[in-house]
């Protein structure tokens, strides 16, 4: 019995102890060089069809690297999502992205920008 008690304590070491001699390099993060750089303004006022961006939609290349920015006609802050192709963009940190599928995505105005915020969108448009 204590033999059996002895191997599986042994057998158990030996495990912990293979586990903690990971020798995998750290991930690299891999900084692209843009193939195009597009600048999306937000604009707002005081009606509601002063809320938008500007340019409402793009349209990229499949696999086409591209570097948004995004800036502000005056003080208010804003930001875009797009989900479907995980793009977070805000007008204080600019996105690389390369699209790996065709198709037409949505976003939206991610940050509380005023009484328009709800009806700014925008639109990737990714061809092949």
């Amino acid at each position: 019995m204590m033999k059996h008690i002895f191997s599986i304590l042994l057998l158990s070491l030996i495990l912990i102890i293979s586990g903690c001699g990971n020798t995998a390099l750290p991930e690299k993060k891999v900084i692209l060089e843009a193939d195009r750089e597009i600048t999306i303004v937000g604009h707002t006022g005081p009606e509601l069809e002063d809320f938008y961006f500007e340019p409402a939609e793009i349209i990229v290349k499949k696999g086409e690297i591209v570097k948004l920015t995004l800036e502000s006609s005056n003080a208010v802050e804003h930001g875009i999502q797009v989900p479907a192709l995980k793009i977070t963009l805000t007008d204080k940190s600019p996105e690389i992205f390369s699209a790996d599928k065709v198709g037409e995505f949505e976003g939206r105005c991610s940050i509380l920008c005023g009484a328009g915020h709800a009806v700014m969108s925008f639109k990737v448009i990714v061809e092949e």
